[in-house]
């Protein structure tokens, strides 16, 4: 199963390889008008579609962004302090034909006519956005009935015991009481530890710059006429597993797994054939002063 965060809406106009048991299972579905989610292309929330003709195409909405009268900023402000004083005006759509190369994984959590909760996952494959192939890559019952119905009542539970619990309903009077006082004094101090919070990360930071680890491998060598040679390397993970906060000290450029894609050619003859596919390397990252 894929993780949270930002996707694109894939809908898929041309029949699916269901089989029996997802027919049966969801009797009344029109395939063809499932919302489906991608990752594959570029997570912004677009809407991607395969059409009947086997093509790929993506809806372009073009407006822009106006901003909000000061009146409305005031009130809104009152209500919602993730407010943002802007509000897009649509002025037109269209539909455009993309060229994508791409292997594209589209799912969907979808309850069953029974009320079990089912993961479907296909795979199309697309050359210069023209549908090769699509497949079933797993359909499973992901959560019974049973639990589905069990989660929803630990989350109701979760939010009456937050809504009756002494301390907000103290926080609800003192906000009647001090007029919104309470909130907003609330949200200032907030804003200055968040401050605070900000001048310790940029402490981290510096010292991260001047102490930058990455454990690289070279995964292949190409030589040429004259000597010369291209070395290619990438990041090497832990071995074993991680801590909970991902941390590694052979690799303090990221966290988990490194993402390190190097290319070095070599033209000095010192150093040209002795280097090897698999051979591994520290590489220190320090700042060179400003002069």
């Amino acid at each position: 199963m894929h993780t949270m965060g930002m996707f694109d809406y894939f809908y898929f106009k041309k029949d699916l390889p269901l089989t029996d048991e997802i027919r049966s299972s969801f009797p009344d579905t029109d395939w063809k008008e499932v919302k489906f989610q991608t990752k594959d292309f570029d997570n912004t929330m677009s809407k991607y579609t395969i059409e009947e003709d086997g093509n790929l195409y993506t809806e372009v909405v073009h407006g822009e962004y106006i901003e909000d009268s000061p009146e409305v900023q005031t009130e809104r402000r009152k209500k919602d302090r993730f407010y943002w004083p802007r509000h897009f005006v649509e002025s037109s759509r269209e539909t455009m034909r993309e060229h994508i190369t791409a292997t594209v994984d589209f799912y969907d959590l979808k309850k069953d006519k029974d009320g079990n909760e089912w993961w479907i996952e296909f795979r199309a494959t697309l050359v210069t956005g023209e549908l090769k192939s699509v497949e079933l890559l797993k359909a499973e019952i992901h959560s019974t009935k049973a639990e589905v119905e069990e989660s929803h009542s630990r989350l109701r539970k979760m939010i009456s015991d937050h809504e009756n619990h002494p301390w907000t309903k103290t926080r609800n009077i003192l906000n009647k009481v001090t007029f919104g006082g309470y909130r907003k004094s609330v949200q200032k101090i907030s804003r200055l530890i968040l401050k605070a919070g900000s001048s310790v990360n940029d402490v981290g930071y510096w010292f991260t710059r001047t102490h930058m680890r990455a454990k690289l491998r070279i995964t292949s060598v190409e030589k040429y006429a004259g000597g010369h040679e291209v070395l290619n390397f990438c990041g090497v993970c832990k071995k074993g597993t991680y801590p909970a906060d991902g941390t590694d000290e052979d690799n303090t450029l990221a966290t988990y797994s490194p993402s390190v894609s190097l290319k070095m050619t070599v033209t000095n003859p010192a150093p040209a054939g002795k280097f090897n596919p698999e051979d591994t390397f520290y590489v220190d990252f320090t700042p060179v002063p400003v002069e």
